[in-house]
């Protein structure tokens, strides 16, 4: 199905069956969200984005992410790490691409890399010692004999 701008067939709907976006050829890809037509630069979580768009979503998950930080980790934590770790992805590919960015892009790029680094290393660290502390209180606990053999260590 298409829409019909100015009598002219010009944007096709995006498939609901996940096939992707389609395009006329020629005509460079848009930004998926409402009322933009920035260019897209990258495809962040299967939906393409421009610059400004892809970054304020990083920003939003980062926050969520951050505000995360001093609560245990649980199962929603692996999804978050995945989509900070692929937003970090998308940033250096970005920042690496052939795409022409001033300082300011440069920056918020670098921020989204170096806050995503942070995030993704305390959630990581607390997800590893909440699974170790699980698994510690499954095992039983047997003495474990000193590599000298003098004592016990519970």
């Amino acid at each position: 199905m298409e829409i019909s701008i100015g009598g002219a067939s010009s944007v096709a709907l995006r498939a609901a069956e996940g096939k992707g976006d389609r395009v006329p050829m020629g005509q460079p890809e848009s930004c998926s969200r409402i009322d933009c037509s920035g260019r897209v630069v990258t495809r962040f979580a299967d939906e393409p984005f421009c610059l400004d768009h892809f970054c304020s979503r990083c920003y939003d998950l980062l926050e969520r992410g951050s505000q995360q930080l001093p609560q245990p980790a649980d199962d929603s934590t692996a999804a978050l790490l995945y989509r900070l770790e692929e937003g970090a992805q998308r940033a250096l590919e970005i920042s690496l691409g052939e795409s022409k960015l001033n300082n300011l892009d440069r920056a918020r790029l670098l921020d989204i890399l170096l806050w995503s680094g942070d995030v993704t290393t305390v959630l990581r660290q607390r997800r590893l010692k909440n699974r170790a502390g699980a698994d510690d209180e499954e095992a039983p606990r047997e003495p474990l004999e000193r590599a000298s053999g003098r004592g016990r260590l519970y």
